[in-house]
């Protein structure tokens, strides 16, 4: 009895490890390809120039870095600055000062 139940039990794990296992590279390839014609439409596309799909109807003229750099922590501390020169579709409302805070 105890033999019949060893060898049952044999053909059973050798059954189960001759099952494959999923293929992850494949998926992740699949992916990948996905992720590349999707940005390859977005640069033929409307957005060809545009880095950002968020507006075309600005201009970045500088960005002002300011950093305090420790290399002792491996620490870096800064504050960021842009100029930027915004240009609207239609005319802007009357009433409104000729210049715009924009906070973000």
């Amino acid at each position: 009895m105890r033999l019949i139940l060893l060898l049952f039990i044999m053909i059973a794990f050798v059954h189960v490890q001759a099952q494959f296992a999923p293929n992850y590279q494949e998926e992740i390839e699949r992916i990948s390809q996905m992720e590349q014609k999707g940005f390859q439409r977005r640069l033929n596309g409307d957005l060809a120039n545009a880095r950002t799909s968020a507006s075309q109807n600005f201009d970045v003229k500088y960005y002002r870095c300011e950093w305090e750099v420790d290399s002792a922590v491996r620490y870096i501390k800064g504050v960021v600055n842009s100029a930027v020169t915004v240009s609207f579709p239609v005319p802007v409302a009357g009433g409104v000062t000729d210049s715009i805070s924009i906070y973000g």
